[in-house]
């Protein structure tokens, strides 16, 4: 069974050609220029989306998915969060961790175990 990990969400269509504004959920966007499908989550099932073209616009990035090609046709997809399968995710600089791999661990304050991470908000 694949495993998705949560890295954007659509804020709303973007033009008239179909494209969409995301918020990144990543420290590394730049990694979205790279991407050639993502996952969207409709009912609890998650649908493959391959995607046209990416855009940075500033801090914001723009994509463009495959037979989306207007404005009505992304309405559909305002709110939606966008998903990579494991085979996605980019290879972290040293230091840097996936909040996924986090949760669980154990919280020390002064080597004394005060806690474990149960969620990031």
């Amino acid at each position: 069974m694949k495993e998705y990990y949560l890295v954007a969400k659509i804020v709303s269509g973007f033009g008239k050609d179909g494209f969409v504004k995301v918020s990144s959920f990543t420290d590394f966007p730049e990694h979205f220029l790279t991407l050639k499908k993502v996952y969207l989550d409709f009912f609890g099932e998650k649908k493959e989306f391959f995607i046209n073209k990416v855009k940075n616009s500033g801090n914001t990035y723009l994509f463009k998915f495959r037979n989306f090609d207007s404005e009505k046709d992304v309405e559909v997809l305002a709110g939606k969060e966008i998903f990579v399968d494991s085979e996605e995710l980019i290879k972290l600089p040293a230091n840097y961790f996936f909040i996924h791999d986090l949760i669980g661990s154990r919280v020390l304050r002064n080597n004394v175990e005060i806690g474990e991470i149960k969620n990031v908000v």
